[in-house]
């Protein structure tokens, strides 16, 4: 096996999600483009200036024009928002299910990984969306139960897809292989924040808007992508720790080869 199934720390899951992000490159790029296109084409739109017609001034707008530039953008950010969750969903749960396969050394391409993400694609969905709104809601209501229940739900879309468990049932499987790993999951998360916002920063300081976007864009692909890898080292090790998978795989190894040297009568 090329990856150590075992309980990893911070440092640990950080080298082992750099591994697995460069040895799979080609196939994170292909599920990177579900993000990044349609966000493209979104960032771009909301950068088309919306056209005024009258005698309105540069300084001054009619009422109808500001009320329709208002509307547009609304629109567009409802829109925007839709589209990101649609996504997202999609290209972190086939990043997730591909990956967590090829961890363990079964060769999953990327069509593959897709397909078996939209034979479950309400269920993801569907936690997608109660995902977002516990952690809005929660970080809201103070900010502390945001993070608790980001860091809780950290490895959902492993438990949903990999288990082929229920809604309910990888939100509570989540959060009890979760338990002994918040702290490492919140390290992780402080982290690509941190350079996530400095991308972000970068990507504004760029005069041209649509070259800025792009960029932007570009970011937060590569920062969906790698965060898929880190929730799938941490939902390996999590599982080791609580429920030590590392041995049952080694018993299932052993057994598998012992059934291959028993001879044929």
């Amino acid at each position: 096996m090329r990856y150590p199934v075992t309980e990893l720390g911070i440092g640990g899951i950080l080298d082992q999600s750099i591994r697995l992000f460069r040895d799979h490159f080609k196939f994170l790029i292909v599920l990177g483009c579900i993000p990044f296109l349609p966000g493209l084409i979104m960032a771009f739109l909301s950068h088309v200036e919306t056209p005024t017609f009258g005698p309105a001034s540069s300084t001054e707008m009619a009422p109808q024009v500001m009320w329709a530039s208002s509307g547009l953008s609304t629109i567009l950010f409802i829109l925007n928002l839709l589209v990101l969750t649609f996504t997202n969903a999609i290209c972190t749960g086939a990043a997730a299910y591909g990956l967590t396969h090829r961890y363990l050394g079964n060769d999953v391409s990327a069509g593959e990984s897709l397909r078996a993400v939209m034979r479950r694609f309400m269920p993801l969905l569907g936690a997608s969306i109660l995902y977002a709104l516990g952690t809005v809601i929660g970080t809201l209501c103070l900010i502390i139960p945001g993070i608790y229940l980001t860091l809780a739900w950290y490895v959902l879309y492993p438990a949903l897809l990999f288990e082929n468990l229920t809604v309910f049932q990888a939100f509570g499987r989540s959060r009890r292989l979760m338990v002994g790993h918040k702290r490492k999951a919140f390290n992780v998360v402080f982290v690509l924040g941190i350079i996530m916002f400095g991308s972000a920063m970068f990507a504004g300081m760029i005069p041209n808007a649509y070259a800025s976007a792009a960029l932007s864009e570009l970011v937060t692909s590569c920062n969906v992508l790698f965060n898929a890898v880190v929730v799938t080292v941490m939902y390996i090790s999590a599982r080791c720790h609580v429920e030590q998978f590392d041995l049952e795989l080694l018993t299932q190894m052993v057994e598998g080869k012992s059934r291959a040297e028993e001879p044929v009568l």
